[in-house]
């Protein structure tokens, strides 16, 4: 039996789904007029338009007629990064942010200039001296803290990631149970991608037992995690939890039945099992049953990975690779599923692929405009 240990792995992110203010409109505010609207449009429109010293000079002049709304001070700070200005950035963010205050109806203005400013100090953390790093990486710390309830799975995966690269900066890498400490104990109140990144993290920490109870809050969210679900089995008989794992098992493989890494975590299960006190008949059994996944793995003629699973307004897209693990060339058909999170099929996409040679690999990518999907299954490969 090959050396095996099962993976935990993030899911795969696209930087680039991450919405646009400047590609919003502005909305009046209750006291409003024509010219502050017509003005502020003018803002947004010169900054899509890339006139930078037009729409600073309309959003100073909306600030003028209302002081109030967050969405001049977004086009400044906009225009501040890309001149790369950026102490005033700093400045026009946290004004934005403080505009924006509580009001549901600049939620998403209020948590992409959150976003913002924590990504631009997290910048200057890495290009800082050693003798501003410490100080500057716990300032970008507490930057991102807001950032980590967005629902956004872009922004909260991003949030944490950047928020354990920034505690190893602070020279507090003991300390990252901090980052997830508050998702323990009230999960409901953050996404699914910042809930994944914290399970990854926790098992990077050598603490299965926490990571486990964050993927499964994944799971709670979204019963169609690919990753949770890898990732809570992996977990789960890292902790010597065999048969707890076992149904999570079973619905990675019926989601992905063409990846051999999917049956070494069965191989794994009764490893895992054969170590503690049984008898012979039993021992006989589960030896049996390792040597059987441990084969199937191995023998598997083809392995589908994923690169991709983007979800944003345009839709879904699923991409990866094919590789052909048999002997002579190959064309394979790729029929996928996407999943809402009632289990309900929304749409089906099918790409052919090929001919794959032997021992090479093919790649796929799959798009559906269909929006709210949870996950996705494919038909098993030969």
């Amino acid at each position: 039996m090959k050396a095996f240990y099962p993976t935990l792995v993030a899911a795969t992110i696209v930087v680039g789904a991450l919405p646009a203010f400047a590609q919003q409109k502005a909305a009046p505010p209750a006291a409003s007029a024509p010219v502050w609207l017509n003005v502020t449009n003018g803002a947004i429109n010169a900054l899509n338009a890339n006139k930078l010293d037009s729409a600073e000079i309309y959003a100073k002049r909306s600030l003028t007629l209302d002081r109030k709304s967050p969405y001049a001070y977004t086009v400044l700070a906009s225009v501040a990064k890309q001149k790369k200005d950026f102490a005033k950035m700093a400045e026009y963010s946290k004004q934005v942010i403080a505009a924006a205050g509580n009001d549901t109806a600049y939620a998403d203005v209020r948590e992409r200039a959150q976003y913002e400013l924590a990504a631009m100090m997290t910048d200057r953390v890495r290009s800082a001296s050693a003798a501003e790093k410490k100080t500057l990486a716990r300032e970008a710390i507490a930057a991102w803290e807001p950032v980590i309830t967005s629902q956004d799975n872009v922004q909260g995966t991003i949030a944490l990631r950047s928020l354990q690269e920034l505690y190893i900066a602070a020279g507090d890498s003991a300390q990252q149970g901090r980052i997830y400490a508050a998702m323990l104990t009230n999960p409901d109140k953050y996404g699914e991608g910042a809930l994944l990144q914290a399970g990854v993290i926790a098992s990077q920490m050598k603490k299965p037992d926490e990571a486990a109870k964050l993927f499964e809050a994944v799971i709670k969210k979204n019963p169609y995690s690919r990753d949770a679900l890898n990732n809570i089995a992996a977990s789960l008989l890292q902790n010597n939890q065999n048969e707890q794992a076992a149904p999570y098992i079973d619905k990675l493989v019926a989601m992905d039945p063409s990846n051999p890494d999917n049956y070494m975590l069965y191989a794994f299960e009764y490893a895992g099992k054969l170590k503690k006190k049984i008898d012979l008949k039993t021992q006989r059994m589960y030896n049996d049953s390792l040597v059987y996944w441990n084969t199937k793995s191995e023998k598997l003629p083809v392995k589908v990975t994923f690169t991709e699973f983007s979800r944003n307004s345009d839709g879904t897209t699923l991409a990866g690779e094919i590789e052909n693990r048999s002997t002579t060339a190959k064309t394979y058909t790729m029929t996928v599923e996407f999943l809402g999170f009632d289990g309900s099929v929304l749409a089906t996409e099918t790409q052919s692929v090929g001919p794959v040679a032997p021992k090479a690999k093919g790649q796929f990518s799959l798009h559906s405009a269909k929006q709210q999907v949870a996950g996705y299954r494919y038909k098993p490969l030969s």
